[in-house]
């Protein structure tokens, strides 16, 4: 692989021998007025560097120091500035994010996202690997909708862009210390600027700390939930001639956090009936657990012992308690851009990324070890991307084409300590799934933009994507043979397997019908082709410099994939189709009042088919089992509106809402979190709130000639919602409201500040997701009220 990445950089090396390079760097970000308007903001979602209002996408746009103020410090935190941007988490700790209603919310680490994220245009195609992306910025953009055209299948949703901070012309440092509450020390720093007459640099880092803030709901002394998060990322740009230019971007991190214990919810046994006359975890569990945990958004509960009168072989599955993570990203890019002519520029990006997991997990929310998992996986990704725009005063286009390749390795290992999970009678305290992917990827693109008439523009777009997917896998006894023996006894006693099946600890027990008996070989492969062309369609109307108005039809692609789950037999393994949605968008843009006011604007429609999740199929050799499945036709609708006013030079307000009505309107059998096999069809999409709202104020008073004193808050409001199919009341996430705030003395030069600042300030109770681990429901709960001091200097 590291060869292959080698092999890539190699082609944006060779355009230093094409020609010589870029004459300009990209424009600033903000580009503030010097009046009191709202100044233009410059973003690349289509790959080249625009205004923000010259743009006919939907579009949320914010700086790196907005993104601070908002205390945006990781990806799911984007919720806090992102309308219509939705974040959850899997059983298994997977990330998932949603805007709009799209989005896939299965554990797997290799089931690609519907939301795709960058960095600078280099991505990271499975969620696990962006904990870091929110780091050092100067601004994120987040394009909602199908953007399948120029980013790239996985993005029906939209795509979250990190831009990266640049080096400096001028010599430039700065840093911060931050100390908030649970003995919180988070301290970054930066230094930029010239090496040589051509090169420039940057490097920069962070590390976060953090006591537990986590309480036990059983043991009041006990904490978790430790921040122990590092990152540094290094820059180079080199200016090799007048139109030729190089950006390397070598980034990486660590996380040594311990994960998130759940909150108690009730007990909901898979076996209820004892077996063999042991004490049975939910009847230990029952003795303690009588009632929902209190509305705390600090309260929790994670496992420390064996629960009374279990039998001596349970002692081999007791899992560990220490629920610290072992995570690490590395990545490096390499950009190249060479100005052939005046009006025509060759882009080449070469990147190479490896993620490491080793991740536990306690998710039945008690204190004994119920059920627990330890993830660990490795991905390696290579991606390599060329492309060739032109600039002709009335006609805008660009073609180009990449190649990926995905290496995803993942072992999923469970202990059952004291589940009530048994198979046809047997008990089995422990299970292994082992999984492996290499996924190939090769597309190619274009896009035209074309004014055909004053002020009117044209624009369609079109990728052609060709994919495959190789998989191989098996659940695998664990090596105490218990899993074995159930298996085994289901294969000869259950299906009458003839000959009888015979299986050894620590063999993959995944059986493959073949009538009248069954094999057992050593892993099941399978294989995925598929390919599609995502498509947009679009006119846009500049009222005038400031105002635009615009619509869009668009169709976008999900690749398919493999499911995660546990594979009795072979068939549960087979891959899913790709997922599309047809969107239909139209919308505004205007500034108003000498620009004092910014008003955005857009109503949207889509039509969404092949929605993948994990359901219950029919199996001829073992009745209905686990297995990826897809909802044949959803339909979405919406509209979303943010205004920004700035009607002093001191005062900046803002405001966005944003509506969507999601529903399932095709007939569709799943089960329901207990396991009842439900008509899905009306029902809402999970984790799709109907409505968000947003609303901020910043306001800044001088003091003096040299100082000055800002206040500012935000609130942010969603009304409820469902964690899954099934209308079960008890996977309600209920509305709420969280509010932030801060205060700052800050130099009228920017050069220091000093920030204190509150999150979640009246400790709001509310959930990030429901699930069920084992025989408990559980939910997990969003951070309580945290505050700080952040003291920050630039030189």
């Amino acid at each position: 692989m590291k060869r292959a990445f080698s092999i890539c950089c190699a082609s944006s090396a060779a355009l230093s021998v094409a020609m010589p390079a870029l004459a300009q760097s990209v424009p600033p970000t903000t580009q503030a007025s010097q009046d009191q308007g709202i100044g233009d903001i410059i973003v690349t979602a289509q790959k080249r560097s625009e205004r923000l209002n010259d743009v006919p996408l939907s579009i949320t746009a914010a700086s790196g120091e907005q993104l601070k103020s908002a205390g945006v410090v990781a990806p799911e935190d984007l919720v806090k500035v992102v309308p219509g941007f939705s974040y959850t988490r899997t059983l298994w700790g997977a990330p998932s994010f949603i805007i709009r209603g799209v989005g896939v919310t299965d554990s797997s680490l290799g089931i690609t996202p519907a939301v795709s994220v960058y960095v600078d245009q280099v991505p990271l195609p499975y969620l696990v690997e962006a904990s870091g992306a929110a780091f050092d910025l100067e601004r994120v953009e987040v394009l909602k909708g199908p953007q399948g055209t120029l980013f790239g299948q996985n993005s029906t949703g939209g795509a979250v862009n990190f831009i990266a901070a640049k080096p400096t012309n001028d010599f430039q440092a700065g840093g911060s210390f931050t100390y908030g509450r649970f003995n919180q020390a988070d301290i970054e720093a930066f230094v930029s600027g010239p090496i040589t007459s051509t090169l420039r640099g940057r490097l920069a880092v962070r590390h976060e700390s953090r006591d537990g803030w986590q309480v036990s709901q059983t043991r009041p002394d006990d904490r978790l939930g430790v921040r122990d998060f590092t990152q540094a990322r290094a820059l180079l740009d080199w200016d090799a001639s007048d139109t030729l230019k190089f950006e390397l971007n070598v980034n990486g991190w660590r996380d040594r956090s311990e994960t998130q214990a759940q909150q108690f919810q009730e007990l909901s046994p898979q076996s209820p009936a004892a077996v063999g006359g042991a004490t049975e975890f939910v009847t230990a569990a029952a003795a303690i657990y009588t009632q929902p945990a209190a509305r705390n958004p600090r309260l929790a509960d994670w496992g420390v012992q064996l629960q009374p009168g279990l039998p001596a072989v349970y002692l081999g599955a007791v899992p560990s308690s220490d629920l610290h993570k072992d995570n690490s990203f590395v990545q490096v890019s390499l950009k190249g851009e060479v100005q052939l002519a005046d009006a025509i520029s060759l882009t080449s990006i070469s990147a190479y990324s490896h993620y490491k997991q080793d991740s536990p997990l306690d998710t039945d929310a008690t204190q004994f070890w119920g059920i627990n998992f330890r993830i660990t996986g490795d991905i390696e990704n290579m991606f390599q991307e060329l492309r060739l725009a032109g600039d002709m005063d009335k006609f805008k286009w660009m073609v180009g084409g990449n190649y990926s390749h995905d290496s995803v390795d993942e072992t999923e290992r469970y202990d059952l300590a004291g589940s009530n999970s048994t198979l046809i009678g047997v008990r089995f305290t422990a299970g292994q799934q082992d999984m492996s992917q290499r996924v190939n990827t090769v597309s190619a693109f274009g896009d035209v933009q074309y004014e055909i008439l004053p002020d009117l523009t044209a624009q369609g777009s079109a990728r052609y994507t060709k994919y495959e997917d190789n998989f191989h896998g098996c659940l695998r006894d664990p090596g105490n043979g218990l899993w074995a023996a159930a298996i085994q006894a289901l294969a000869n006693n259950v299906l009458g397997a003839n000959p009888p099946v015979a299986l050894q600890a620590g063999q993959c027990i995944t059986l493959v019908p073949s009538p009248p008996t069954f094999a057992v070989p050593a892993t099941i492969r399978k294989s995925l082709k598929q390919n599609n062309i995502s498509w947009r369609a679009g006119l846009s109307w500049k009222v005038s410099p400031d105002n635009m108005v615009y619509a869009n039809v668009t169709r976008g692609y999900k690749s398919g994939g493999f499911p995660g789950v546990v594979a009795i037999v072979s068939d549960q393994f087979n891959p899913i189709g790709q997922e599309s949605v047809l969107a239909y968008e139209a919308g505004f843009k205007i500034a108003l009042a000498d620009r004092m006011i910014q008003l955005n604007g857009a109503g949207f429609y889509y039509d969404y088919k092949n929605k993948q999740l994990v359901g219950i199929v029919p199996n001829a050799a073992i009745g209905p089992t686990l297995a990826l499945v897809s909802i044949p036709k959803s339909r979405i609708s919406g509209f979303e509106l943010d205004a920004t006013v700035r009607p002093t030079r001191e005062l900046r307000l803002s405001a966005a809402a944003t509506y969507v009505n999601s529903k399932v309107v095709s007939s569709f059998l799943l089960p329901n979190p207990r396991g009842a096999q439900v008509d899905v069809r009306g029902e809402q999409l999970p984790t799709t709130p109907k409505w968000q709202l947003q609303g901020g104020v910043d306001y800044t008073v001088p003091m003096s000639s040299a100082i000055d004193f800002r206040l500012g808050a935000s609130a942010r409001y969603q009304t409820s919602s469902n964690a899954t199919f099934g209308n079960d009341p008890d996977y309600v996430i209920h509305s709420y409201t969280v509010v932030d705030a801060f205060a700052e003395i800050e130099s009228s030069t920017g050069k220091w500040s000093a920030q204190v600042w509150g999150r979640n300030l009246f400790n709001k109770y509310y959930l990030t997701a429901i699930l069920r681990g084992g025989d408990t429901i559980s939910r997990s709960t969003g951070m309580g009220a945290t505050y700080g001091i952040t003291l920050s200097y630039k030189y």
